[in-house]
């Protein structure tokens, strides 16, 4: 929650520099320290209101009591510079001078140049009348005060009715009045019926009298106008849970001084957030990726945004702890921190179609949540694509089998030739058995002939072979 208070001491002084140390927020039975606290200057419309007569032409040494007051306000404004949110009109019985001028501009170049006939005034309530209508103008800002200076000589007997109605007029309005009144010193007691009525108008709206007969000194404007210029911007985590009648205040601990406000009591209506979709689709077409030998192929889009719409029934928005988003009654997404109102729903485990429900929760800074209305879902898959046979396998792989092919023939080779060695060897037996060049063959011993009486002769030929009958024995 963000209010605004003032803080003033026991003269009715703005006290400055608060810091949030030294405020306490009570809200309801809870004391909960402000979580930030801001002096702020929303600005001040400030009106001078000038009911002449030809009495502000007479003169105390020298110096007219109209030149007085001048001098006055033109050392305030040079002494204080208005601040930029700070806005001056100018009334007179004549009628308006200057409206709303910006405090950016040259306030003193204005009220000086106001240099009216004194001795063709007359004194009426119309300058009063017309400032309080300007009173009735909006304000830049609902903060921005009203400061009214009425710079006036004693109303006449006739006029009282009149300005009677003008000061509950200016209650109603919130403009605090001050009375700047020309007249003697002792006014209030010779002339008790004329001062009431400005005594009162000042009194009940937060303003003060001051009476001025030429030789006294005007007051400083600016003790008038600066508690106007400032308010207190405070800023705390409400514990408020549950909506119908409640109370804050406000209390100030500067040194030993205790400053507690009044009881503010106010109706305020409490509900959880609500979560709404927001265009959200009623069916979906899934399809798949392109497989690859490395990657499966892989549902297309993998994920659909969801976008919500949070909405607070009471009025009061305000910071929200998570948003989440189901998928038939299951957690699929959650956002906790901004943006709560977008989801990702992922669509990778959904490879049939079907119908899905999808549901919306939120749960704000309180702890109070909502489920959204369920919503069906319809997705369309398409058939999963397959990898031919001869995509399966990569240039490598390729390679390997093709070396493997390779081995296993050879392989297949020499075991073939190792079966057919031993039926080559048979044949090659008969064929030997049966050539003749490659046939045993038997030999036959003769007796030795006798060698030779005489000593040295030399033996006799060599025995003659002769090949046998292969029937024929040898003996």
């Amino acid at each position: 929650m963000t209010p605004y208070f003032e803080a003033h001491d026991e003269t009715g002084q703005f006290l400055n520099g608060l810091t949030k140390d030294q405020v306490t927020i009570r809200e309801n039975d809870a004391s909960l320290a402000p979580d930030d606290l801001k002096q702020v200057e929303p600005g001040v419309q400030v009106i001078l209101a000038y009911n002449l007569n030809p009495t502000f032409a007479n003169r105390t040494q020298g110096v007219s009591r109209f030149d007085a007051f001048q001098a006055a306000l033109l050392d305030w404004v040079s002494a204080h510079p208005p601040g930029a949110n700070d806005d001056l009109s100018l009334v007179s019985n004549i009628g308006l001078q200057t409206i709303r001028l910006r405090g950016t501009d040259d306030w003193g170049q204005a009220l000086a140049s106001f240099q009216p006939d004194l001795a063709r005034q007359q004194s009426s309530l119309l300058s009063l009348s017309e400032a309080f209508d300007l009173a009735t103008d909006p304000n830049p800002s609902a903060l921005m005060k009203r400061f009214l200076l009425y710079i006036t000589p004693l109303p006449q007997a006739g006029s009282l009715d009149a300005l009677n109605n003008l000061t509950t007029r200016a209650g109603q309005l919130g403009v605090s009045v001050y009375v700047w009144l020309l007249a003697p010193a002792n006014a209030p007691q010779t002339s008790a019926e004329l001062v009431a009525p400005l005594q009162s108008m000042a009194d009940q709206t937060g303003g003060r009298l001051f009476i001025y007969s030429g030789s006294e000194t005007l007051p400083d404007l600016e003790e008038a106008v600066a508690p106007l210029r400032q308010i207190y911007q405070a800023q705390w985590t409400s514990r408020i849970t549950e909506g119908g009648d409640q109370n804050v205040s406000v209390q100030v601990q500067q040194g030993s001084r205790t400053l507690l406000s009044n009881p503010h009591s106010f109706s305020l209506d409490v509900q959880p957030p609500n979560p709404i979709f927001l265009s959200p689709p009623q069916s979906l077409e899934l399809g798949w990726t392109d497989p690859s030998r490395e990657v499966e192929a892989r549902i297309a889009p993998a994920s659909a945004k969801i976008q919500a719409l949070i909405e607070f029934g009471d009025g009061h928005p305000r910071a929200l702890q998570a948003t989440r988003l189901y998928a038939d009654g299951e957690l699929v997404a959650e956002n906790l921190q901004e943006p709560f109102d977008s989801f990702d729903w992922p669509l990778s485990a959904y490879q049939a179609s079907g119908s899905v429900v999808l549901q919306l929760e939120a749960i704000d800074q309180l702890g109070l949540s909502k489920k959204s209305i369920q919503l069906p879902v319809q997705l369309n898959v398409a058939s999963k694509p397959n990898l031919a046979f001869f995509e399966l396998l990569s240039r490598d792989q390729w390679l390997i089998a093709g070396a493997c092919a390779v081995a296993l023939l050879v392989l297949l080779v020499v075991l073939r030739r190792r079966r057919r060695a031993p039926a080559i060897d048979r044949v090659q037996k008969r064929r030997l058995d049966r050539d003749p060049l490659t046939q045993p063959v038997p030999i036959r011993s003769e007796p030795a002939r006798k060698q030779a009486s005489q000593k040295g002769s030399p033996s006799g030929p060599p025995a003659l072979l002769r090949r046998l009958p292969d029937n024929e024995d040898l003996t």
